[in-house]
Parts: structure tokens; C-alpha cells; sequence
């Protein structure tokens, strides 16, 4: 037998025992509210009906062996077969309010065999209870957080508990104070959602009298007040129930305090530690990996798929559909069809053609047309000049045609310019899906040793926390939102042996809070910056420091034409074009190709002068990348290197990037700067200026080198300046 035959005959065995427990306890209680509204919503998440409806009749009759509870039991089943056949029929899948309806109205019945007031009680709870069981059913399948919506869900199931717990008595035993301990024990994490409960339970035994909701609110209120020291909740609700019955508040029932004793007992003797695995459900951050990695899978290959049409398109824009080869002689038939149809002398020109028609005779003068723009009298041959009687028509209608033909050759050659753009960007889109869908396909690894061990660490400091550690360095957790962060951080740290850094916090419910913790890159990048602007209204100078995803950094400084307030926008384009480029997942010699054909389409001829440095922060390699940018400078203690560009700026024409790869150590240092600062001070005056003194803050080589801009233009810069020094930590 497979382990899926195993877990099904399981999952119905455990039904067929839940459903003869809610029968029993339904039929001490007189209220008919849970074993049909769970079999209804066991129905609504696609359970095998085959099955449900006859254990749903069994255990009716079994519990309560007469006719009553048969036709009762039965009047159940038909009314999930008729939603059944609707279903089937329909083809649609009907929403969760028809089986809700449908679970209130098998209470029916039970106006005619037994209380009305239990019968309409039975009937609002049943209706609210197929969603409480949806909601339970669906945790228990895929255990998760309860969201906002499934939250009441979960209230109403706590007071249908106590609703039907508080009848579910035999002699002296209750079940409601050994629910009160389990639940307490469970629950103690999160205060607010072990008072949620608690309320509700006992809001729900207020309904079977005086005796039972003190019982059920003694436990409420003992399992509340030692929230932070659950494990003793239960011997402080056996102690007060027996106190209680020592001075005459409650009935004197010695061996009820039997079972409530028992567990409380037991819940004293588990550890906090032993315990947190059982906890952890409740709270919801326990996800069926497999089922999350093959949904990564499917999302990778649809993402591929996606990659795959823009490359078909790419391909299809890339043909280079040029005009028809027979395209001047359909122009020499439309010439001919507009001068030679209804012409006198076509008799005489055919005869000199030697039969041939007319526009045999047109090619040099349309050719002539078509090269200047216009025809005249010199492009007209010998053979027109002497045979045509309708030279001057020819000759006018011949640029006419010429002229047209011009300005669809400038439309077509605009419409290759966008095509070459527009490929340009499809093609980097491809290439970023299919990256994205490489990384979204693989399936994420996921370290259980490291998980179980910081639960239990946790746990020993009264944090009950869920984990989730994917290979060695990404962490997320959930915890109790009054937990001590940085005790948590070093928990995790330890177990790692990685320093770690936490990159969000979100809330979720039951006061709990879920962290997300990341591997500290080996390096952090440290800079400074200084821009001086030349020109009143803005500098045409701009510059970004970002990181445009994990473990990089992306500095990007753009030098506009001009100091003025076009320049200034002209350089911010650019930065915003490749800084969001770059995120989205383009390399930075793409977003830099895209960025330029995008800025030469415009009608202003501007252009930008680009120096780009993308630095990973792990390795401490970095990749330079110019675009008529200036040179820029590397300082290692006291040699510096200088990094030339030979490209034209952006905006001017096509041309590929610079690109150099260095290495930097934390001990170096590297200087960007634009046109202005190089013409003033030149390469060998900024090298100078490196090797001065020593540096350590890159802040202070920046400050230096503008300090020495402005002292060499008397304090009025010739153009914009900006000087960015940039040193991994």
C-alpha cells in the first residue's frame, strides 16, 4: 500500500471518529451544530462524498439508535447529494454561502423531534460553522497563518466548543477544564489569541447554566494570568477549582477534579522546548516545501515561456523587410498610366520602341527623379526629348512621384530607427525573464538542522518561534511581537555562524510578528560626494548610489549637456532610466544600451556622459563602465590607476560601452568624477591630490578634490563638477 493510500484511509478513519465524538456530544448536548456543518465543509474542499455521507449516518444511528435520528441523519445526506448533483450538473462549483445554507436547513428536522429552541439555535450556529470548519480543514491540510478574514472563523469555532463541550459531561467529568489546560499550554505564546479563545469557550458554556460557565471561566481566567508561565496554568485552575469548592462557590464534586489534574500535571512535566512543535501550527508559518517548490517550478517555466515569446518577437522585428526589388518598375507602370494612357503620340513612340510599351523608356528619368528629389528637362533622354509631345507632363509628374517616394523612404527609415529600439529593449526583457525564471524555477533549499536547533534555542528563553532557513543565509521567523530582537539575532548568529542583518518585519496575527533575516555581505559600501553646480538653475550633473539587488551596489554618474536646468533634466532621465533597468534585472551594460537609444529618440539632440561602477559586495569585484565618460581613478595606498573611456556619450550615436574589471580591497579607494573637474585640474593634478596625504574617509578625498576644483577656478567653476569616492568596509 502506497503512503498516499495510508494517509487516505487515515484522513477518513479520522473523520469517522470525529463524526461519532460530534454526534455523541450533539446528542448530550441537544444541540445538532457540528458534525453536519463539518461534513458540509469537508464537501466544499472536494472530500469524496462516496465516503462522508454514509460515516455521517452511521454515526447518527450509532449514537442515537432510532427512527428520529435516521430520518434526521438522512434528511443530512439528501440535501448534500441535491447540492452534490447541482454541482455536477452546473458544472461550476458552488460558493461557500449555498453550503452554508444548506447545513442550517438540515436542522430542520429537529423542530419536529426535539427542542424548538435547540433546533433554532442548531440552525444559526450550523450556518457559521461550515465556514469555521472550512477554515480548520484548510489548516490542518496547509497549515498557515489565519488571515484577517479566517480569524472570526476561528473565534466562532472556539464558542461552537464551548457551546457543545459544556453539555459533554458523564458523572462528574467535563470535558471543558482539560480543554482549558491543552489550549492554554498551546496557545501561551500569543496572549491575544489565547484570550480570543477563552472568551469565546466561555461565552459558548454560558448557554448550559450557572455551575458549568464558573467552571469554564475559573480555568479561562487561571490559563490567562500565567500566560508567560504556561506550564503551571493548569495546577493554578485545579487549585482554584478545588478552593472553590472548599468555600461553598461551586458544587463539592471531588472526582472532577480527577481528569483537569491529570493534564494539568502532564502539561507541568513537558518543557517548553518539547512542546514548541506542537505550538508552532497555530501560528502558521509551516509551508508544504514540496508543494512551494513546485510551484516555483511551474512559475519558472511560465516565466520561460513569457522569455521565449519576446525572443520570437525580438527575431521577427530583427528581419530587415526592405522594399520590393520590383518596386521602380511598378513606379514606371503607375508613371506610364498617368502621362502615356490617353497620350496622341503613344502610336508613334511604340513603333520607335519597336513595339515595346512606353515605360521602357522612363527608367532614367524617374531614376534621376528618385536620386535628386526632382526631375527636369536635362534627366529626359535623347529618345524623350525628340519622340514625347508631352515632355513637360512627364517630367512633372515624374517628380511628383519622386517627391512621395522620398518621404515614404524618411518614414521608413524612422520606422527602422524605433524598430532598432524597440528590439533593443525586447531583447533585454527576454534576457531578464530568463534569468528570472532560472532563479524562480530552482528550488529553494532549505536547511531543517539549522531550523529545528534555533526552535529550540528560542524556546529556552520562552520564545516560540517558527523557522525557516534557506541554505545558510536567509532566515524567517515568527515570533511573539514583545520578543527581544537582539537576543533573536543572536540565536540565529549562532546556530549560522554568520552575521546576520534583519530586512523586514511584518506583522501577523495572534500578536505575532514574522522577521526576515539575511547573511551580511563580506564588505558594506562606504562613499562620499560633492557637486558643485556652474550654472543658476541646476547642474547637469547627477548621481545615484543603490543597490539594485542582493549583495550589489550600483553608483551611476551622469553628466548632462550644459549647466542649466535642461541639462539637469536631461541627466536625471538618464539616472532614473538605468536605475530602474537595473532593478528590474537588466546588467548594467544593457540598461546602458536601452537607456541610449531611448535619449537619442528624442527630437533634441542632448547626449549624457555616463560613468557607471556595479560593485558585488561579496567579492569586492567591480566593472566599470563608461559612455563618454571622463577618466576615472583607483587608489591603492600610494599608486593610483587610471581607467581611460573611448566612447562616444549617450544620445549621439550607436556605440558600445567600456567596460574594465577591477578588484578592490577595502584598503582602495575609487574616484568618479565628471568633464569639469578633469579640464581643470587634469589627470596628473588629481593623481597628485590622491598621493598627497593618507586617507581613510572617502568623504575627505572627495572634499579634498572639490576643495582644489574651486581654489583653481577662483571660487567661479567653468562648468558643473562632481566628485564621488566610493571604499568597501
Amino acid at each position: 500500500m502506497t503512503r498516499k493510500n495510508v494517509r487516505y484511509l487515515t484522513e477518513y478513519l479520522c473523520f469517522a471518529l470525529f463524526l461519532t465524538a460530534a454526534k455523541y456530544a450533539e446528542t448530550l448536548s441537544g444541540l445538532a451544530c457540528v458534525a453536519v456543518p463539518a461534513v458540509f465543509a469537508a464537501l466544499r474542499l472536494k472530500r469524496n462524498a462516496l465516503i462522508l455521507l454514509p460515516l455521517l449516518l452511521a454515526a447518527s444511528v450509532l449514537c442515537d439508535p432510532s427512527a428520529e435520528a435516521l430520518i434526521c441523519g438522512g434528511s443530512a445526506v439528501a440535501v448534500a447529494l441535491l447540492l452534490q448533483a447541482i454541482q455536477y450538473f452546473s458544472r461550476k462549483r458552488l460558493p461557500e454561502p449555498a453550503y452554508m445554507t444548506a447545513a442550517a436547513l438540515c436542522a430542520i428536522p429537529y423542530f419536529f423531534f426535539g427542542s424548538h429552541i435547540n433546533a433554532a439555535v442548531s440552525a444559526a450556529v450550523s450556518f457559521f460553522t461550515v465556514r469555521a470548519a472550512i477554515a480548520v480543514l484548510r489548516f490542518i491540510d496547509f497549515p498557515h497563518r489565519p488571515s484577517a478574514e479566517e480569524f472570526p472563523s476561528f473565534i466562532i469555532a472556539a464558542w461552537m466548543a464551548g457551546l457543545v463541550l459544556s453539555r459533554l459531561n458523564v458523572g462528574a467529568f467535563s470535558a471543558l477544564p482539560p480543554l482549558f489546560i491543552a489550549a492554554g499550554r498551546l496557545l501561551s505564546p500569543s496572549w491575544g489569541a489565547l484570550a480570543g479563545a477563552a472568551v469565546s469557550a466561555v461565552a459558548g458554556a454560558a448557554f448550559a447554566g450557572g455551575e458549568t460557565v464558573r467552571i469554564a471561566a475559573i480555568y479561562a481566567f487561571s490559563v490567562l494570568v500565567s500566560n508567560k508561565h504556561s506550564r503551571f496554568g493548569g495546577l493554578i485552575g485545579v487549585s482554584v477549582h478545588a478552593l472553590s469548592m472548599a468555600l461553598g462557590v461551586s458544587e463539592l464534586q471531588p472526582f472532577s477534579l480527577i481528569a483537569p489534574g491529570v493534564i494539568a500535571v502532564v502539561s507541568a512535566v513537558i518543557p517548553d522546548r518539547k512542546l514548541a512543535k506542537f505550538s508552532l501550527p497555530v501560528f502558521g508559518e509551516l509551508l508544504k516545501r514540496s508543494v512551494i517548490n513546485k510551484e516555483r517550478a511551474d512559475a519558472g517555466k511560465k516565466i520561460a515561456a513569457l522569455a521565449g515569446a519576446f525572443e520570437a518577437l525580438k527575431e521577427a522585428l530583427s528581419r530587415d523587410y526592405e522594399g520590393n526589388p520590383a518596386r521602380m518598375a511598378e513606379l514606371k507602370h503607375i508613371l506610364q498610366s498617368k502621362v502615356c494612357t490617353d497620350c496622341p503620340g503613344r502610336e508613334r513612340c511604340m513603333r520607335a520602341l519597336g513595339g515595346s510599351e512606353p515605360e521602357s523608356a522612363l527608367g532614367e528619368l524617374l531614376e534621376a527623379a528618385v536620386r535628386n528629389g526632382k526631375a527636369s528637362i536635362l534627366d529626359a533622354t535623347p529618345f524623350l526629348s525628340s519622340v514625347c509631345v508631352r515632355l513637360k507632363k512627364l517630367i512633372d509628374s515624374a517628380g511628383e512621384l519622386a517627391e512621395k517616394e522620398r518621404g515614404f523612404e524618411r518614414e521608413k527609415a524612422e520606422t527602422k530607427e524605433n524598430k532598432k529600439i524597440l528590439i533593443a529593449e525586447v531583447n533585454a526583457l527576454s534576457s531578464a525573464l530568463k534569468r528570472l525564471s532560472e532563479g524562480v524555477a530552482k528550488p529553494l533549499s532549505y536547511n531543517g538542522e539549522a531550523e529545528k536547533s534555533i526552535v529550540r534555542e528560542l524556546a529556552k528563553t520562552n520564545v516560540y518561534a517558527e523557522a525557516l532557513v534557506y541554505g545558510n543565509d536567509e532566515v524567517r521567523l515568527t515570533v511573539p511581537e514583545n520578543c527581544d530582537r537582539t537576543a533573536v539575532k543572536a540565536v540565529i548568529e549562532k546556530i549560522l555562524s554568520a552575521k546576520m542583518q534583519c530586512v523586514g518585519e511584518e506583522s501577523r496575527a495572534f500578536c505575532r510578528v514574522s522577521l526576515s533575516y539575511l547573511k551580511q555581505p563580506r564588505y558594506r559600501l562606504a562613499y562620499g560626494e560633492r557637486i558643485i553646480s556652474a550654472g543658476e538653475f541646476g547642474s547637469g550633473d547627477v548621481h545615484k548610489v543603490f543597490s539594485p539587488g542582493r549583495g550589489k551596489a550600483l553608483i551611476v554618474l551622469s553628466d548632462g549637456m550644459g549647466h542649466d536646468s535642461e541639462a539637469a533634466v536631461n541627466a536625471s532621465s538618464a539616472v532614473r532610466l538605468i536605475e530602474c533597468f537595473a532593478k528590474a534585472g537588466f546588467d548594467a551594460e544593457t540598461a546602458l544600451e536601452c537607456t541610449g537609444k531611448l535619449l537619442a529618440a528624442r527630437n533634441k539632440e542632448e547626449f549624457n556622459a555616463v560613468d557607471i561602477a556595479l560593485i558585488d559586495t561579496e567579492t569586492g569585484t567591480a566593472e566599470i563602465i563608461k559612455q563618454g565618460a571622463r577618466e576615472s581613478f583607483l587608489l591603492h595606498g600610494e599608486d593610483v590607476e587610471i581607467i581611460e573611456c573611448g566612447t562616444l556619450p549617450l544620445g549621439i550615436v550607436d556605440s558600445a560601452p567600456s567596460v574594465d574589471k577591477v578588484r578592490l580591497s577595502p584598503e582602495d579607494f575609487l574616484i568618479m568624477v565628471t568633464d569639469g573637474i578633469v579640464d581643470a585640474l587634469g589627470k596628473d593634478g588629481i593623481s597628485d591630490i590622491l598621493t598627497s596625504k593618507r586617507f581613510v574617509n572617502p568623504d575627505d578625498i572627495a572634499a579634498s578634490v572639490m576643495d582644489e576644483y574651486l581654489h583653481s577656478s577662483g571660487n567661479t567653476p567653468p562648468d558643473d563638477g562632481s566628485v564621488v569616492v566610493a571604499r568597501l568596509i
